[in-house]
């Protein structure tokens, strides 16, 4: 099954990645594993860092750069089919950029790679 880090995920991997278990972090870094970046996790981080609630050590288009060509991560457009599965989802999670990454993962068939309770409360599969 193809991973789709969140947001923190993405963050920790390239900024701290003693945050995310051993396992975890190998299945990361394993060439063999497809790994999506989705384009929400971009969106996220820099809306986060514009309004200061975020601060990097790198730009986010370098953050991005990493993970597509060092890591081998593919890009995950959101699509319509994504944004119509919004309004299925049960209100467990208030995170509207969370619920689109839960919405991909159900619409692609994907494990979303993430540390948040809230997340692996949805019929989605996670990994942490």
């Amino acid at each position: 099954m193809m991973l789709l880090p969140d947001t923190h995920t993405v963050i920790w991997l390239l900024e701290s990645p003693g945050r995310i278990p051993a396992k975890t972090l190998a299945k990361l870094s394993n060439p063999s594993e497809r790994v999506l970046l989705s384009a929400i996790v971009t969106w996220e981080i820099g809306i986060k860092v514009r309004l200061g609630k975020l601060k990097l050590r790198v730009k986010i288009s370098e953050m991005a750069r990493v993970c597509l060509e060092d890591y081998g991560f593919e890009p995950l457009p959101v699509s319509i089919a994504h944004t119509l599965l919004l309004d299925k989802l049960p209100d467990i999670h208030r995170d509207p950029f969370d619920r689109l990454l839960i919405a991909q993962a159900l619409s692609e068939k994907l494990r979303i790679v993430t540390g948040d309770e809230n997340i692996a409360q949805y019929a989605v599969s996670t990994i942490w």
